[in-house]
């Protein structure tokens, strides 16, 4: 009978030492996490070669406009315009990108360590708060950076695609009009 007291007391004191005091703590950080993670997804779901050689692509139409015009009149002015409007999201996903996925590695790193200080009890409460609020305010910043860097891409990418038509004729229809000028 003792040894039956024994074994329920040591288990009781076993399985009570192996609840972690913090798992409210765990499961914020946990939430946090999983926010960088599905931002880290939207972010590699994109397509950066077809980026990239997007904005390149455009980098030689805009040169090559700049070679073939010397001024246009207002209604290529307006069109082309409208065909190039997506450059700046293009050059905002092309410049950001490798500190977007800097700023990732970085946040999973600290929000890990986070959590394994949380596990080990190795942090204070207020301490906690402190780190969990720098944490949080990052990660929303994060996620909001990646969104806006990729909000509307996939619509520029297919826009920039179907008007490449459009712009081939407007660069050719210039160099045969100074073609028989000449």
């Amino acid at each position: 009978m003792k040894k039956y007291i024994l074994f329920i007391i040591i288990s009781g004191l076993v399985f009570s030492a192996c609840n972690n005091p913090n798992e409210k703590e765990i499961g914020e950080v946990e939430g946090l996490i999983r926010i960088v993670e599905e931002a880290e997804k939207s972010l590699l779901a994109i397509d950066t070669s077809v980026v990239f050689t997007s904005k390149r692509q455009m980098d030689e139409d805009i040169s090559a406009i700049n070679r073939v015009y010397d001024t246009i009149n207002r209604e290529i002015a307006f069109r082309l315009d409208d065909i190039f409007r997506s450059r700046k999201m293009l050059r905002r996903m092309v410049s950001n990108y490798p500190g977007l996925i800097r700023k990732i590695n970085f946040s999973k790193n600290q929000l890990n360590k986070l959590k394994q200080d949380l596990e080990n009890n190795l942090i204070k409460k207020e301490d906690f708060k402190k780190h969990f609020i720098m944490e949080q305010a990052e990660v929303m910043t994060l996620s909001a950076q990646i969104n806006k860097t990729i909000g509307g891409l996939d619509f520029a990418l297919e826009k920039l695609k179907s008007d490449r038509p459009e712009l081939l004729k407007i660069l050719g229809g210039n160099e045969l009009n100074t073609a028989t000028n000449e």
